[in-house]
């Protein structure tokens, strides 16, 4: 760890995060750009491009310099209200009682078919954003967990089926349910020792 500015060019930049974001994400065109200042390090200007995976990183900044982007357009889609209200509506027509939605932070709270109560943090994702999804959630569900006296079951409500079986395993290995739409219905991971819809 640096305890610095560590200069990286677009292109190294490019080859971490590549094939960890969909090609049309808006990250991936910014590094395309040619709107960055030269790197004044000399080893790390002309360091060889990087080759796939691993390899050395840049050394650090030798001297202080000023960095201006051009401004961005993003584009907000709706798409965490779109999953919240379809796992609602699921849970509507399944056995859960006492559904709440957005209270004191917390996503989705609702008792589940035991009457055991269930918080739930919505998260949409792509399957390269699945993990950081799931290691965000987890933290807000501990967050959310300090203000509640009883024993909260926690559940992390993601937008599409994680294709790595350690993604599942993240959350269900550390005491978190999982869940993910099908159709119109949502698909459960519990912990083994917690498992139920």
């Amino acid at each position: 760890m640096h305890s610095g500015y560590q200069a990286v060019r677009p292109d190294q930049a490019l080859a971490i995060i590549a094939e960890r974001l969909p090609p049309s994400h808006s990250i991936l065109a910014w590094l395309s750009t040619h709107d960055f200042d030269d790197v004044r390090d000399r080893k790390v200007r002309n360091a060889p491009p990087p080759k796939g995976k691993g390899g050395r990183s840049a050394g650090t900044a030798t001297d202080p310099y000023t960095r201006y982007l051009q401004e961005n357009e993003f584009q907000i889609t709706p798409k965490h209200h779109h999953l919240q209200s379809a796992f609602e509506a699921f849970l509507k027509i399944s056995k859960a009682t006492h559904i709440v939605p957005n209270l004191q932070r917390v996503d989705i709270r609702y008792h589940d078919a035991q009457g055991g109560l269930v918080l739930a943090e919505v998260k949409p994702t792509e399957p390269q954003t699945m993990r950081f999804a799931i290691r965000s959630a987890i933290g807000q569900l501990l967050d959310y967990c300090q203000s509640h006296n009883d024993d909260p079951r926690l559940l992390v409500v993601v937008e599409c089926e994680p294709n790595r079986p350690d993604d599942i395993l993240l959350a269900t290995d550390n005491g978190f349910g999982l869940a993910w739409p099908v159709g119109k219905r949502f698909e459960f991971r519990w912990p083994i020792a917690t498992r139920q819809a």
